[in-house]
C-alpha cells in the first residue's frame, strides 16, 4: 500500500464520484502530491473524503479549476495535513472565509502558493492572502486583476520577501507596482511575470535599475502597450539583467533586431 508518490489528474473530468472512489485507494496513502484540478469538484463530501484519508506524505495538493468548491473549502478546516503543505493551489471562486479557515494563522510550512483567477479574493482582501504563510518563496495571482491597491499592501508583507517566484500577469496594475517591488525587502526572485498589465517605459527603466533583477533568470514583459522603444532600451542597458529567457510577447515597439543582439537565444517573441 502506498507505492505512489505523485498522481496528476489534471483536467480528467472525472467529478465528485470518480476523485472518492480513487481517494479510496490504499495505494494513494503515501502521496506526496496530488492535482486534482479541472475535474468539475463541487461537493463538500469529496473534501471531506480528502481530509479522511490517512496521508502519510501529502505536502502539494492542487484544487485549482474545481470552481465549485469555492465557498466551501472550510471542510478542510482542521485537517491534519494542512499545517504540512508546502504547495497549494486553490479555485479562483476561495473566498476570504475560505482562507480564514484553512489558515487562521500563517503556516509555517507552506511555500507555494497558486490564486490565480482569484479576482474577488485578490481585491478584496489581500491582507488574507498574506496572512495563509510565514514564508513563501512561489506565489502566482495571474489574471487576478489584483490591481495596485492590493498588490502594495502584499508586496510590503514580510511572507513575500523570500520569493523566489512572482507571477502577476494580468493584474491591472500600473508603475507603482513596479516602484513598490523595487523598494521592498524581496531580493532574491528568479522568475517574474510582469506581463499583460498597465505599465510603461518608467517601469521598464525603475525595473532596469534595480539590483534585485541580477537574480531573476525568466523575465516576462509581453502585451503592456504603453511600453515602447525607450523602455525595451534601458532592459538592454541593464548591467543586472542577464535572463535565460525574456519573454517580450508580441513586441509591438520594440527593437527586435536590438534585443536579439543583447540577448540572444534568451529572447522570446510570442
Amino acid at each position: 500500500a502506498g507505492q505512489l508518490r505523485r498522481l496528476g489528474l489534471h483536467g480528467t473530468k472525472l467529478g465528485d464520484e470518480g476523485v472518492r472512489i480513487v481517494l479510496e485507494a490504499e495505494t494513494v496513502t503515501g502521496l506526496e502530491a496530488l492535482d486534482v484540478s479541472q475535474n468539475q469538484l463541487k461537493e463538500s463530501a469529496t473534501l471531506k473524503a480528502l481530509a479522511a484519508r490517512p496521508w502519510e506524505s501529502l505536502e502539494e495538493l492542487d484544487l485549482s479549476g474545481n470552481q465549485g468548491l469555492g465557498g466551501k473549502l472550510s471542510d478542510l478546516a482542521g485537517w491534519s495535513r494542512l499545517p504540512q503543505l508546502k504547495s497549494l493551489a486553490l479555485p479562483k471562486s476561495v473566498t476570504a472565509a475560505d482562507l480564514e479557515a484553512l489558515f487562521p494563522a500563517p503556516s509555517p510550512a507552506l511555500r507555494r502558493l497558486n490564486l490565480g483567477g482569484a479576482k474577488e479574493l485578490c481585491t478584496g482582501a489581500p491582507e488574507r492572502v498574506a496572512a495563509m504563510a510565514e514564508a513563501l518563496i512561489g506565489l502566482n495571482l495571474g489574471m487576478s486583476r489584483v490591481g495596485d491597491k492590493a498588490a502594495l499592501t502584499l508586496l510590503a508583507s514580510p511572507a513575500l520577501a523570500t520569493l523566489r517566484e512572482l507571477q502577476l500577469y494580468g493584474c491591472s496594475l500600473s508603475d507603482k507596482v513596479i516602484d513598490a517591488l523595487v523598494a521592498s525587502d524581496i531580493d532574491g526572485l528568479l522568475t517574474l511575470d510582469v506581463s499583460s498589465n498597465k505599465l510603461t517605459d518608467d517601469a521598464m527603466a525603475n525595473l532596469a535599475a534595480w539590483p534585485g533583477l541580477r537574480h531573476v533568470t525568466r523575465l516576462r514583459v509581453g502585451n503592456n502597450r504603453k511600453v515602447s522603444a525607450a523602455g525595451y532600451q534601458a532592459l538592454m542597458d541593464s548591467e543586472h539583467l542577464k535572463p535565460v529567457r525574456l519573454d517580450i510577447g508580441k513586441g509591438a515597439g520594440a527593437p527586435l533586431e536590438a534585443l536579439r543582439e543583447r540577448f540572444g537565444e534568451a529572447l522570446i517573441v510570442t
